[in-house]
Protein backbone atom coordinates (compact mmCIF):
# COMPACT_ATOMS: atom_id res chain seq x y z
CA UNK A 1 0.00 0.00 0.00
CA UNK A 2 2.13 3.44 -0.85
CA UNK A 3 1.52 6.71 1.20
CA UNK A 4 -1.47 8.26 -0.42
CA UNK A 5 -3.70 4.98 0.05
CA UNK A 6 -2.14 4.94 3.86
CA UNK A 7 -3.31 8.75 4.35
CA UNK A 8 -6.96 7.97 3.02
CA UNK A 9 -7.33 5.01 5.08
CA UNK A 10 -6.27 6.29 8.01
CA UNK A 11 -9.00 8.63 8.69
CA UNK A 12 -11.37 5.65 9.01
CA UNK A 13 -8.95 3.81 10.88
CA UNK A 14 -11.22 0.93 10.86
CA UNK A 15 -10.37 0.02 7.40
CA UNK A 16 -6.71 -1.46 7.61
CA UNK A 17 -4.25 -1.92 10.42
CA UNK A 18 -2.26 1.72 10.45
CA UNK A 19 1.49 1.27 9.78
CA UNK A 20 3.08 1.54 12.74
CA UNK A 21 0.56 0.10 14.76
CA UNK A 22 -1.22 2.72 15.46
CA UNK A 23 -4.63 1.22 16.56
CA UNK A 24 -4.19 -0.14 20.05
CA UNK A 25 -6.04 -3.12 20.68
CA UNK A 26 -9.66 -2.30 22.85
CA UNK A 27 -9.87 -5.88 23.79
CA UNK A 28 -6.08 -7.14 24.68
CA UNK A 29 -6.85 -10.88 26.38
CA UNK A 30 -10.22 -10.38 27.13
CA UNK A 31 -12.92 -8.20 26.60
CA UNK A 32 -12.18 -4.53 27.40
CA UNK A 33 -15.52 -3.48 27.81
CA UNK A 34 -18.89 -3.81 29.80
CA UNK A 35 -22.39 -2.46 30.59
CA UNK A 36 -22.45 0.09 33.59
CA UNK A 37 -26.02 0.90 34.06
CA UNK A 38 -26.60 -2.64 35.41
CA UNK A 39 -25.39 -4.48 38.65
CA UNK A 40 -23.09 -6.42 38.54
CA UNK A 41 -21.73 -5.39 35.81
CA UNK A 42 -22.22 -7.85 32.74
CA UNK A 43 -19.55 -8.47 29.83
CA UNK A 44 -20.98 -9.23 27.06
CA UNK A 45 -21.32 -8.43 23.39
CA UNK A 46 -24.41 -7.17 22.15
CA UNK A 47 -26.47 -4.31 23.39
CA UNK A 48 -29.98 -5.28 25.10
CA UNK A 49 -33.71 -3.55 23.41
CA UNK A 50 -33.21 -0.12 25.90
CA UNK A 51 -30.11 2.24 25.60
CA UNK A 52 -27.24 1.14 27.27
CA UNK A 53 -24.03 3.03 28.71
CA UNK A 54 -20.72 0.85 27.78
CA UNK A 55 -17.11 1.26 29.51
CA UNK A 56 -14.26 0.65 28.41
CA UNK A 57 -11.84 -0.53 31.29
CA UNK A 58 -8.82 -0.29 29.29
CA UNK A 59 -8.86 3.43 27.76
CA UNK A 60 -11.66 5.00 30.53
CA UNK A 61 -14.22 5.96 28.79
CA UNK A 62 -17.82 5.89 28.10
CA UNK A 63 -20.86 5.57 25.22
CA UNK A 64 -24.41 5.31 25.26
CA UNK A 65 -25.42 2.67 22.71
CA UNK A 66 -28.89 3.35 21.45
CA UNK A 67 -31.68 0.96 21.26
CA UNK A 68 -31.48 -1.43 18.07
CA UNK A 69 -27.90 -1.13 17.67
CA UNK A 70 -26.16 -4.35 18.86
CA UNK A 71 -22.37 -3.78 19.85
CA UNK A 72 -19.39 -6.36 18.38
CA UNK A 73 -15.81 -6.57 19.40
CA UNK A 74 -13.59 -7.83 16.94
CA UNK A 75 -10.43 -9.77 17.49
CA UNK A 76 -8.40 -7.38 16.08
CA UNK A 77 -9.42 -4.87 19.00
CA UNK A 78 -11.83 -2.37 16.79
CA UNK A 79 -15.36 -2.05 18.18
CA UNK A 80 -18.12 -2.20 15.47
CA UNK A 81 -22.03 -1.43 16.42
CA UNK A 82 -24.41 -3.13 13.75
CA UNK A 83 -28.30 -3.49 14.10
CA UNK A 84 -27.56 -7.15 13.45
CA UNK A 85 -27.27 -9.44 17.20
CA UNK A 86 -25.24 -11.36 15.42
CA UNK A 87 -22.68 -10.47 12.70
CA UNK A 88 -19.68 -12.26 11.44
CA UNK A 89 -16.96 -9.72 11.26
CA UNK A 90 -13.59 -11.28 9.57
CA UNK A 91 -10.58 -9.96 10.93
CA UNK A 92 -9.02 -9.29 7.72
CA UNK A 93 -11.87 -7.70 5.62
CA UNK A 94 -12.80 -4.35 5.14
CA UNK A 95 -15.76 -3.05 7.62
CA UNK A 96 -17.70 -1.56 4.40
CA UNK A 97 -18.64 -5.42 3.16
CA UNK A 98 -20.94 -5.17 6.70
CA UNK A 99 -23.17 -2.47 5.37
CA UNK A 100 -24.75 -0.03 8.52
CA UNK A 101 -22.00 0.32 11.23
CA UNK A 102 -21.01 2.52 13.59
CA UNK A 103 -17.03 1.93 14.33
CA UNK A 104 -14.97 2.72 17.40
CA UNK A 105 -11.44 2.77 17.68
CA UNK A 106 -8.50 3.58 19.65
CA UNK A 107 -5.16 5.11 18.51
CA UNK A 108 -1.74 6.40 20.15
CA UNK A 109 -0.89 9.66 18.55
CA UNK A 110 2.81 9.46 19.18
CA UNK A 111 2.78 6.43 16.98
CA UNK A 112 1.94 8.47 13.91
CA UNK A 113 3.55 12.25 14.71
CA UNK A 114 6.04 11.54 17.75
CA UNK A 115 6.59 11.97 20.90
CA UNK A 116 5.68 15.94 20.69
CA UNK A 117 2.11 15.22 19.22
CA UNK A 118 -0.68 17.56 19.50
CA UNK A 119 -3.84 17.39 18.14
CA UNK A 120 -3.17 20.09 15.22
CA UNK A 121 -0.05 18.19 14.37
CA UNK A 122 -1.95 14.71 14.30
CA UNK A 123 -4.70 16.04 12.07
CA UNK A 124 -2.45 17.40 9.47
CA UNK A 125 -0.51 14.28 8.93
CA UNK A 126 -3.54 11.93 9.35
CA UNK A 127 -6.18 13.65 7.75
CA UNK A 128 -6.07 14.41 4.04
CA UNK A 129 -7.44 17.94 2.23
CA UNK A 130 -8.87 15.66 -0.51
CA UNK A 131 -10.13 12.20 -0.65
CA UNK A 132 -9.20 9.71 -3.05
CA UNK A 133 -11.66 10.61 -5.82
CA UNK A 134 -10.06 13.96 -5.17
CA UNK A 135 -13.06 15.71 -3.51
CA UNK A 136 -12.91 18.33 -0.42
CA UNK A 137 -12.37 16.65 2.89
CA UNK A 138 -14.94 18.70 5.12
CA UNK A 139 -13.31 19.52 8.61
CA UNK A 140 -14.42 21.49 11.63
CA UNK A 141 -13.73 21.89 15.29
CA UNK A 142 -17.17 21.34 17.49
CA UNK A 143 -18.12 21.62 21.06
CA UNK A 144 -20.06 18.27 22.18
CA UNK A 145 -21.11 17.81 25.70
CA UNK A 146 -17.53 19.80 26.97
CA UNK A 147 -15.65 17.39 24.14
CA UNK A 148 -13.48 18.97 21.22
CA UNK A 149 -13.87 16.84 18.47
CA UNK A 150 -12.95 17.20 15.22
CA UNK A 151 -15.61 16.45 13.13
CA UNK A 152 -14.98 14.68 9.77
CA UNK A 153 -17.16 14.06 6.66
CA UNK A 154 -15.64 12.58 3.39
CA UNK A 155 -16.16 9.42 0.86
CA UNK A 156 -15.06 6.19 1.89
CA UNK A 157 -12.13 4.85 -0.31
CA UNK A 158 -13.09 1.95 -2.64
CA UNK A 159 -16.63 2.64 -2.30
CA UNK A 160 -19.13 5.89 -3.72
CA UNK A 161 -20.76 6.19 0.13
CA UNK A 162 -19.88 8.90 2.75
CA UNK A 163 -18.72 8.31 5.94
CA UNK A 164 -19.19 10.65 9.15
CA UNK A 165 -16.52 10.62 11.90
CA UNK A 166 -15.53 12.02 15.48
CA UNK A 167 -12.41 12.58 16.75
CA UNK A 168 -11.42 13.29 20.23
CA UNK A 169 -7.90 13.55 21.63
CA UNK A 170 -7.41 12.61 25.37
CA UNK A 171 -3.71 12.47 26.53
CA UNK A 172 -1.50 10.77 24.11
CA UNK A 173 -4.63 9.09 22.39
CA UNK A 174 -7.14 9.05 19.37
CA UNK A 175 -10.51 8.13 20.22
CA UNK A 176 -12.36 7.69 16.74
CA UNK A 177 -16.10 7.46 16.26
CA UNK A 178 -17.52 6.58 12.79
CA UNK A 179 -20.51 6.12 11.12
CA UNK A 180 -21.41 4.28 7.58
CA UNK A 181 -22.84 5.03 5.21
CA UNK A 182 -23.75 8.71 5.94
CA UNK A 183 -26.43 10.59 3.72
CA UNK A 184 -28.23 13.58 5.41
CA UNK A 185 -30.61 13.36 2.15
CA UNK A 186 -31.34 9.96 2.61
CA UNK A 187 -34.42 9.48 4.75
CA UNK A 188 -33.41 5.99 5.61
CA UNK A 189 -30.30 7.01 7.05
CA UNK A 190 -31.47 9.71 9.15
CA UNK A 191 -32.56 7.67 11.81
CA UNK A 192 -28.74 6.09 11.94
CA UNK A 193 -27.35 9.38 12.03
CA UNK A 194 -29.72 10.68 15.03
CA UNK A 195 -28.36 7.62 17.21
CA UNK A 196 -24.60 8.54 16.28
CA UNK A 197 -25.04 11.97 17.11
CA UNK A 198 -27.04 10.84 20.58
CA UNK A 199 -23.89 8.64 20.89
CA UNK A 200 -21.06 10.78 20.76
CA UNK A 201 -23.09 13.60 22.61
CA UNK A 202 -23.38 10.54 25.42
CA UNK A 203 -19.09 10.29 25.00
CA UNK A 204 -17.74 11.05 28.53
CA UNK A 205 -14.04 10.14 29.99
CA UNK A 206 -12.77 9.09 33.18
CA UNK A 207 -10.01 10.78 34.99
CA UNK A 208 -8.86 11.70 31.40
CA UNK A 209 -7.89 15.48 30.68
CA UNK A 210 -7.83 17.09 26.51
CA UNK A 211 -4.22 16.95 24.17
CA UNK A 212 -3.33 20.10 24.47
Amino acid sequence: MDKKSISYLVVVLAVAVMSGGAIWSLSRDQSAWHIVDTSPPPRKQVSAANDRTFQNDIYNFRVTVPAGWYFHERLDGIAILTKKERQPIPKDTETWSIGEQIIITVADMAASVGKNSSPEKWVAKNIPSKDAYDKPVKKSWEEINGNRLLKVEQTAAGTSNHFLAYYAFKENNVYSFTLYPYNVDEESLRVNLSDFETMVGSLSFVGLTDKK
